[in-house]
């Protein structure tokens, strides 16, 4: 390690910057992470070896080198701090005592030319003995990060003497200081990887007297920063709509407390949105189950007061029973996409059958209290329409996936359909070629659209007919608006699920994270009282590769919604059986 971490420091080194600040930027950027790679290696095969060679002599010869090897870097790594630690001590005598002739010469120079040249002097030793104490402390946070990583109880006095791994932090207890990974990945605090068993939180803490709140519709949204919200429909409250917001922690959400949106009126469906640029947020909701009247209103939120302010809302549909799917576009704007029902009249008065396409509606909102405004309706395509979902491909363009009931005999069947939409000034422009995946089968249900790269999204759904669970990759050329399959649909899952979500990392506009670090998870059900999840990579051409199949809680799920925090976590919150809500975050970024 020692050889290998010398040649990598001078390789690494900048042209003519040897100074202690570098030094700690290469250590830490550079050469700690490899070092605790290797150590991580290092360990997992001995514990392999250990394990499949158990109870032989060699296994314990394995076992004993794994010791002995841990012991030797520890000890060396204490040797070279207390080296360090000696030559500060000496170094510092030597600066004291440079600084001391440097002063005396000041105040007997009578040249103010050379009276310039030794402050500069006693400027420069000054540097030089700051770097020392620099470096000091950089060694000594090696020494420390090292120690721990191989297993020392030794206490650490402070967080500053420790660099803890990517998604991991430091926390100062009465033991000393020691790394946790965040909540939403699993290791030592040092090393974390995306978990196998993700942590459970309620989302109501117990109040003492009080019944805990039934939920259903959930809806999750990020806010800028680590700010979450979600609005529910409260079952124990007439049905009411209600908004959380909170913040993500490195252990969990801080919540704040509920408030209303609705006022006396019921809120099935709400969907909740912050606008681009942090401007306010925008909602969605209807009134009743089944033929209730559609409402989206717009409204800030304050972050550090806690202070929510919403808006008039303004009347958008009718005759409504299905979910909105809504996304933001630039200028305060947003896209909402829904069933839409036009009722004819004949000339007696009397009402005549309704006309059913799947609409949009492009809207600005108003974070001052105002209605919002109607810039432009259109029809994205015509007949009985159902299980709506939509994904952003980029931050004007985004894919529409939908249910399409067949009214006549012999019309393809466009159960699984989708179609892509771009923004043009104040219309949204849809491809005049939607797609239809397996064009022959029936009864195609819950379904979600997530973005992957390159154009393209997941398309992931539940056949009913065949009880299995599917998934495609489908790709969109932005010149021609037309869209191809990548991937054939295949079963990722087996028996009835009532609900689908898929959550990729590869959000267009964040631009944080790298293409070897896209993942993609997938939450669904197969018929038990337990939800499963795929986990998958996301590699260039948004193909899918390296997919696990993950069990990831313990109780029955009825709904479920997600959304990625700031630092790319991903954040899910789900009712069980009795209507409880729970989240939990899943972390879904490399550790290196």
């Amino acid at each position: 390690i020692g050889s290998s971490l010398g040649k990598l420091l001078c390789a690494q080194m900048p042209s003519g910057k040897t100074d202690a600040a570098v030094l700690h930027s290469r250590l830490i950027q550079v050469a700690l992470p490899l070092i605790l790679h290797a150590i991580s290696s290092h360990a997992a095969v001995l514990g392999s070896h250990t394990v499949n060679i158990r109870g032989s002599d060699t296994g314990r010869d394995v076992n004993e080198q794994s010791k002995s090897q841990t012991y030797y870097v520890t000890n060396v790594a204490t040797k070279m701090a207390g080296f360090a630690a000696q030559h500060a001590i000496a170094s510092n005598k030597f600066h004291m005592s440079e600084f001391g002739r440097i002063e005396d010469a000041i105040r007997t120079a009578r040249n103010p030319d050379d009276k310039n040249k030794l402050e500069a002097a006693a400027q420069t030793n000054e540097k030089a003995r700051l770097e020392s104490e620099n470096a000091l402390n950089t060694m000594m946070n090696l020494v420390s990060t090292l120690k721990q990583a191989m297993g020392s109880r030794n206490a650490v006095v402070s967080c500053r003497l420790l660099t803890c791994g990517s998604h991991a932090y430091c926390k100062l207890m009465e033991s000393g200081a020691h790394c946790f990974c965040e909540d939403g990945y699993e290791g030592n605090g040092f090393i974390c990887n995306p978990p196998a068993h993700p942590v459970t939180h309620l989302l109501f803490r117990p109040a003492v007297g009080r019944n805990e709140p039934r939920v259903a519709d959930l809806h999750l949204a990020a806010f800028h920063g680590q700010g979450v919200a979600v609005a529910y429909r409260d079952i124990t409250e007439s049905h009411r709509g209600y908004v959380m917001f909170g913040t993500a922690g490195p252990t969990q959400m801080d919540w704040k407390a509920p408030v209303l949106f609705s006022n006396a009126s019921a809120a099935f469906g709400p969907v909740l949105l912050e606008l681009q640029n942090g401007a306010g947020f925008a909602l969605a909701y209807r009134d009743a189950n089944r033929g209730g009247s559609a409402f989206l209103l717009g409204g800030t939120y304050n972050l550090n007061q806690n202070q929510v302010t919403f808006g008039v809302p303004r009347l958008f549909a009718v005759h409504q029973a299905q979910a909105f799917a809504m996304v933001v576009v630039p200028r305060s704007r947003v896209a909402l996409f829904f069933v839409d029902h036009l009722l004819g009249h004949a000339g007696d008065g009397k009402q005549l059958a309704a006309s059913t396409f799947g609409s949009s509606l492009l809207a600005r909102i108003h974070t001052d209290g105002q209605a919002p405004e109607f810039l432009s309706k259109q029809h994205f395509t015509s007949g009985p329409v159902a299980r709506l979902s939509v994904a952003m491909l980029s931050p004007e363009s985004f894919a529409v996936a939908f249910r399409r009931m067949v009214e006549s005999p012999g019309t393809e069947k466009g159960e699984a359909s989708c179609t892509f939409a771009q923004l043009h000034d104040n219309e949204l422009l849809f491809g005049s070629h939607p797609l239809s995946l397996e064009p022959e089968q029936n009864q195609i249900w819950a379904r979600s659209v997530a973005p992957l790269n390159d154009g393209a999204f997941a398309y992931t759904y539940h056949s009913g007919s065949e009880q299995v669970t599917k998934q495609a990759i489908v790709k969109v050329d932005h010149v021609t608006r037309r869209m191809s399959v990548l991937q054939k649909p295949k079963v990722i899952g087996e028996g009835f699920t009532p609900y689908i979500s898929s959550m990729s990392s590869a959000i267009p506009e964040s631009g944080n994270h790298t293409r070897a670090q896209q993942r993609l998870v997938t939450y669904f059900s197969t018929g038990g009282p337990r939800p499963k999840s795929q986990f998958c990579n996301v590699v260039t051409g948004g193909i899918l590769s390296g997919c696990q199949d993950l069990d990831w809680a313990s109780q029955e799920m009825t709904s479920i919604s997600g959304t990625q925090v700031g630092d790319g976590r991903l954040l899910f919150a789900f009712t069980d059986a009795r209507q409880i809500v729970h989240y939990q975050f899943v972390g879904v970024l490399s550790p290196y």
